[in-house]
Order: structure tokens, then C-alpha cells, then sequence
């Protein structure tokens, strides 16, 4: 019975904290995030272009935004591809990316506390209740996609790692290893947790624990075979591994001491004081902790240190590693999502300082400290009187923190940060779809901040056709291809002959977009105006239209193309043809990179400096302009 009663209290947290991660999951918040949105997208570029590999990585803002700050691994966009599928697009597709691993990261983070409570039915109850009702948690975990899945493997390994040292069990080890390989292929942060097996090395070495080498020695074989290829894969692309750090790392602050110290205190203000200032990452004048919760913390690495208890400490071990990206990245004012997988750890310290501040009240096993029984019982009152306070401030935190997320997933500020706008064009569409076909134009300024996230929500995984296409900034609908259909344009000012179907709801300093109808026989009539010239029809060759329309080809330096075996150039900026769908003969040369603008205005692809788009390429330069 006692056993099933310290099962019953995660099976109790884990149902109450999956409620909490999936209630509401479309509108909590109104709409995604840019990232996630930009991960779907480099994920389903990924599933189309066949022999890519796997051990690859793909930038993951779209190739034609002039920066790339962050690489994706292929792993893990295979990954997202899959869930993409599986869920069908739209927003249920960007939901599960976060929604899923947060779920499998509370499990992860409760089989860890059961396991380092050592059946202590106080410290597991409170780890427990704080895991499941962390508003730092659930907020992640509507929104997190990368950081939220690493931080859930990041947790199992942490898990099978200390399964391993307390039964000996070298499979437990190799697993733990492995867990910890596969986390480098997400969020950057997962680096900062290969500190812990080295420090446990390191201690093992120095105590000349023969057991725990052997242990360590299997997790530190399992990390190497299943993070070797992203190794060699960064090794031979150090832009590609240094991309965030070169960006937001104290080394690039010009006085990293300086920002060490500001980081210090901001990461103690955000712990202590106030949250972080963004207000995506959760409410901006609360701690990303209780401040109950840090002092439990706190009091757990204490008891961690003076019992030399081996499970808090590896727990204290981690979370102290993933801190370590709070004092490593230069943000003023803190940022509560680049250390988030230090949560589940802090929460499970937490539940250890709760069992330690019980221990530290009078009466415990009811008797006092030498060892006579109590007279009147004072004592043991004292000590349930004291639990029944520290329980009941655990409750409290616990729903202030629940009623803090729903607050916060309502507010206008994440209606706006979370592309609400966006969200409410794409259902509007999606109603005017639904009562009669027609091709989607958005005005890329007018219809919305970001067209690519209406675009994404409208579209499913496995069309490679556009689900909606953007204009440019040249007239009131400046087309791009000969519309099939009506058109549904979403932009500012009503085009002639176009019937307003719906309009955003005024709200200062979001998009104010209109929807409009415009008929077939209009919409094409006005197209084949503006598309004025020679189109060219399919020859047979290595470059594939997809549909038919405008392509752009655009360059920094001075660009050729050449059709037919004819050169011509050299063209500076962008240069438009008008191609049938089909194969042409078709190449392109810059010394700098060329990207393709599509007639959907949203895909453009890469092609290598002084690359060919013709015979001459290799089958594998073909099929990157195919793409």
C-alpha cells in the first residue's frame, strides 16, 4: 500500500499537469510563434529534397532573409516532418511540436523526482505539484518547439543517468549517453550539459571509484556514437556551430567581464524579483520561480551538499550546467527561454529543500533531539502544525502559478507577440475557402507582419503546392501568375471590381488587413497585363518550374543567365522571367549566391556562387535548383 501510494502521487500530477499543457491548445495562445512557424517550413523543404542527409542542417529563418543566425539539424527536422504529418498542418502541426515534448518532459521530470525522493512522500508530493503547475513550464511548453523537446531528453537522460549509479547498470548508462547525444541535435543550450558527465568524471578519477568509471565510461560511449556525426558535421561547418554563439554570446559584447556581471544580476533579479522583461517568455513582473520555490531550491543544494545525498547532487549538477546560458548569452534584462531546461531540475531541488525544511522542525518521528518521547506532544504538533503551513503554501503557489498562465495566455501583449493577427487572416480564409475555391494573394506589409505564418497555416504538409502566394510592393495587386480561379486577396486598399468579405478588428499598432473577393474573369485579365512579355515554354532541361509565372532571380553582384545556350547579362540585383511549368534549359552564374523567387513569392532557394543551373551541373547542383 505504500508503495502504490507514492505511485499514485506523479500518476495524480502527471494528469493534472497533461490538463494544463493541452487545455486550450488553440487559443492559448491565439496564434504561433515565428520560429515555429519557420521550423515547419524548413522541415517540409527538408522531406522534399530527396538525398539530403540527414546528419545535415538547414538555416532556419527562409534563405532569402539576408541573415542566418541559428542552423537546424536534419535530425530534428525529420522529426518535425513527421509530426507535421501526422497532425495534419495547420496549427495542430506548430501545437504539437511544443505541446508533445512538454508532456514528455513532465514524465521525464516526475520519474526523476520519484526517483530522488527515495520514497520521501513530502519531497515527491511538492516536486510534483510544482512540476506540473510551473507557469515557466507551461508557458514553454505552449510554444517552445526545440528547447521544450531538448529539455525533455535532456531530463530522461538525467533520469536513466541516475538509474544507472544506484543499480549499477551499465545498459542504464549507455542509454543515459545516448539520451544526452541526442539532445545536441536540438536546442544549443543541450551543450552546456555535457559539463555534467565530465565533472562526474572528474570526481569519479579522483576518487578512484572503479564502479563509476565503468558507468561513466558506457554513458560517455553512448554520447560519442550518437552525437559523432553532428560533430563532423559542425566540425567541417564552424560558422554553422558558432552561428547563435557569435551572435549573443558575452565574447561578442566587446567586455565579456562586464557582461558576466550584468548577467549575474540579471539572471538573480529573474529568479528573485521580476521576470523576463519579454513578455512572450511569461509575465514580465514575476519571477520565473516563486520566490518559494528558488528558496526550496536553495535549501535543497544545501542539504544536497551536507547529506552528500548522490541523486540531489547530479540533479543540483544539471541545473547548474543549463544555468551556466543565462551568464554565457548577452541579453540585458535576462531570457527566461535560453536557460528553461534548467526548470524541471530546479523543481525537483525544490521538492528535496521541502523535505529538508520538514526535517528541520521539531518533533520529527516524535521524539526530541535525545531521543525521549515529547511530553504533551507539543513537539509533534508543532511539526504537523508546520507541514500543514508548508503544504498549504505550496497549494497556494501552485494555483497562483496556474492562475498566472491562463492570464498571461489571454493577455493582448501575447495576442500580438504570438501572431494573433496572422491567425485570425487565416481563418477568415480558410471560411472563404470553404464556401468556394479560389488563389490567395497576401500584400506582404498590409495583410500581415508576417505572410509566411498565414501561409503555413493555411497550407498542409504534403501539397507542394502554394497554399497562398505574396505579392511584391509594386501596385494594388501586382500578380505574380494567370489566376485559375478568384482571387482572395488580403491587403489595404480594395482593388477594382474586388467585394470586401471580412477585416481585421481595429487594434493600435497591428495589422489592419481586408479581405477581398475578386472575381476570375478580373483577376486574370489584370494579370496578363501586368505579366506582359514572352513567356517561355518548357525546352528540356535541368531547371523545373513547378507552375507557371514569374521567377526572379536575384544576386548582389552581377548576374547571367543563359537559355538555350545563349548568355546574356550581365543583370544587376534581380532579373524576371516569365517560365511555363516545366523543365528549361536554363542556368544562372553570380560570384556571390543567386536565390530563385518563385511565382508564390515565398520560396527562393539558394544556388552556390558561380553556380550553373544547366547541363554542366553534377546530378546533385541539379537537383538543388529542381528544389
Amino acid at each position: 500500500m505504500k508503495r502504490l501510494g507514492t505511485a499514485g502521487i506523479p500518476i495524480a500530477a502527471f494528469l493534472l499537469g497533461t490538463f494544463l499543457r493541452v487545455v486550450r491548445w488553440d487559443r492559448w495562445p491565439e496564434g504561433p510563434w515565428s520560429d515555429e512557424v519557420y521550423a515547419i517550413r524548413a522541415a517540409r523543404l527538408y522531406a522534399r529534397e530527396g538525398g539530403t542527409s540527414i546528419f545535415g542542417s538547414s538555416p532556419l529563418v527562409p534563405p532569402d532573409a539576408g541573415f542566418v543566425n541559428a542552423w537546424v539539424s536534419h535530425v530534428y527536422l525529420a522529426y518535425v516532418a513527421l509530426v507535421d504529418r501526422l497532425a495534419g498542418g495547420g496549427l495542430l502541426s506548430i501545437r504539437v511540436l511544443s505541446i508533445g515534448p512538454s508532456i514528455l518532459l513532465l514524465l521525464a521530470a516526475l520519474l526523476l523526482a520519484r526517483e530522488v525522493s527515495e520514497e520521501r512522500k513530502a519531497s515527491l508530493a511538492a516536486s510534483a505539484l510544482l512540476l506540473a503547475t510551473s507557469m515557466w513550464l507551461l508557458t514553454t511548453g505552449r510554444w517552445g518547439w526545440d528547447a521544450v523537446a531538448t529539455s525533455a531528453l535532456l531530463t530522461l537522460s538525467a533520469y536513466t543517468g541516475v538509474l544507472s549509479r544506484k543499480r549499477g547498470s551499465a545498459i542504464a548508462a549507455l542509454a543515459s549517453g545516448a539520451l544526452l547525444g541526442l539532445a545536441q541535435y536540438g536546442y544549443v543550450a543541450a551543450r552546456l550539459a555535457l559539463l555534467v558527465p565530465a565533472v562526474l568524471l572528474a570526481s569519479a578519477l579522483l576518487r578512484r571509484d572503479r564502479a563509476g568509471l565503468r558507468r561513466l565510461g558506457a554513458l560517455v560511449l553512448g554520447l560519442v556514437l550518437v552525437s559523432a556525426p553532428l560533430v563532423i558535421h559542425l566540425s567541417t561547418h564552424p560558422e554553422r556551430a558558432l552561428a547563435r554563439a557569435a551572435e549573443v554570446g558575452v565574447l561578442a559584447s566587446g567586455d565579456a567581464g562586464s557582461a558576466l556581471l550584468a548577467n549575474t544580476r540579471d539572471l538573480s533579479d529573474m529568479l528573485l524579483v521580476r521576470g523576463d522583461p519579454n513578455a512572450r517568455h511569461g509575465d514580465p513582473a514575476r519571477p520565473v520561480l516563486p520566490l518559494l520555490v528558488t528558496g526550496l531550491a536553495l535549501l535543497g543544494l544545501a542539504a544536497a551538499v551536507r547529506r552528500r545525498d548522490a541523486d540531489a547532487g547530479e540533479v543540483a549538477l544539471w541545473a547548474g550546467a543549463l544555468l551556466l546560458g543565462a551568464l554565457l548569452a548577452r541579453t540585458p534584462g535576462g531570457n527566461a527561454y535560453r536557460i528553461s531546461p534548467a526548470a524541471p531540475f530546479l523543481l525537483v531541488l525544490a521538492g528535496v529543500g521541502t523535505g529538508a525544511l520538514l526535517a528541520l522542525l521539531p518533533g520529527q518521528a516524535g521524539r526530541t533531539a535525545s531521543g525521549i518521547p515529547p511530553i504533551g506532544g507539543i513537539p509533534e504538533r508543532a511539526k504537523r502544525g508546520g507541514a500543514v503551513v508548508l503544504g498549504a503554501a505550496l497549494l497556494v503557489t501552485a494555483a497562483l502559478e496556474v492562475r498566472a498562465f491562463a492570464g498571461w495566455a489571454r493577455t493582448p501583449l501575447t495576442f500580438g507577440a504570438f501572431g494573433g493577427p496572422e491567425r485570425e487572416l487565416a481563418d477568415a480564409i480558410s471560411r472563404e475557402l470553404e464556401r468556394a475555391p479560389a488563389d490567395v494573394i497576401l500584400h506582404p506589409v498590409a495583410a500581415a507582419r508576417n505572410p509566411i505564418v498565414v501561409e503555413m497555416l493555411l497550407s498542409r504538409p504534403d501539397d507542394p503546392r502554394p497554399a497562398a502566394r505574396v505579392a511584391d510592393l509594386l501596385g494594388p495587386v501586382p500578380y505574380r501568375f494567370l489566376p485559375e480561379a478568384d482571387v482572395l486577396y488580403a491587403g489595404g486598399a480594395a482593388p477594382a471590381g474586388a467585394v470586401e468579405i471580412a477585416r481585421a478588428p481595429l487594434r493600435p499598432g497591428l495589422p489592419e488587413w481586408r479581405l477581398y473577393r475578386i472575381p476570375k474573369s478580373l483577376a486574370r485579365a489584370e494579370a496578363q497585363r501586368r505579366l506582359e512579355g514572352s513567356w517561355f515554354p518548357p525546352s528540356g532541361g535541368s531547371f523545373r518550374a513547378e507552375e507557371g509565372g514569374l521567377y526572379t532571380f536575384r544576386s548582389k553582384g552581377p548576374l547571367y543567365l543563359s537559355m538555350g545556350g545563349e548568355r546574356r547579362g550581365p543583370f544587376a540585383g534581380a532579373v524576371g522571367l516569365l517560365l511555363e511549368k516545366g523543365l528549361h534549359d536554363l542556368s544562372a552564374e553570380s560570384e556571390s549566391e543567386v536565390h530563385v523567387v518563385t511565382p508564390s513569392g515565398f520560396e527562393a532557394r539558394p544556388i552556390p556562387p558561380a553556380g550553373r543551373l544547366g547541363g554542366s551541373r553534377s546530378p546533385r547542383d541539379q537537383s538543388e535548383l529542381q528544389r
